[in-house]
């Protein structure tokens, strides 16, 4: 159901501004008035990220990729909860040909759970490597021995993932 605003004049309108601390108006509140007849939206759209990853062979477009996600999820999920691991995907041909994991990571929204007519998708699409870190080294000034300076890992790396969860 929406509100619908009315104001008598627009003095009246002005008066009937929430106010918060110090008479300012309330956090996240839209400081523009309705004109009459408009409606204040109800439902909002909640950003909610996904990773998609590629398969280390894949060939296929980031693009086509989040096209089919978006695709899928709107055909098959209401709901999608946070955070969790997709299932199903691999009855879809342009996704199970070419992605390896389909998860939805986070929100903007305070719930576990934003029904998809709600939700505003950010598809990240990502294909890491299967290489191993390298080390690089530097001589040492004081005895000239050569020392681990770093090891370096081209990044996103199939080794690392998930790292960051834990």
């Amino acid at each position: 159901m929406s509100t619908k605003y009315e104001p008598v004049d627009e003095l009246e309108a002005v008066r009937n501004v929430d106010l918060g601390v110090n008479g300012g108006p309330l956090p996240g509140k839209d400081d523009t008035l309705l004109k009459k007849g408009e409606e204040e939206e109800e439902n909002p759209l909640w950003v909610v990220h996904v990773e998609a990853r590629l398969k280390p062979s894949s060939p296929a477009l980031a693009d086509s990729i989040k096209k089919s996600v978006k695709e899928f999820l709107a055909g098959y999920v209401q709901t999608l909860m946070l955070p969790s691991t997709v299932t199903g995907w691999t009855t879809y041909p342009a996704l199970a040909n070419n992605l390896d994991l389909l998860r939805i990571t986070e929100s903007t929204c305070t719930s576990d759970r934003v029904p998809f007519s709600q939700a505003e998708l950010e598809i990240h699409v990502y294909q890491p490597t299967d290489g191993d870190a390298f080390e690089e080294f530097a001589t040492s000034k004081t005895d000239g021995e050569e020392v681990v300076a770093a090891s370096v890992c081209e990044l996103p790396c199939r080794n690392w993932d998930g790292l960051w969860d834990t």
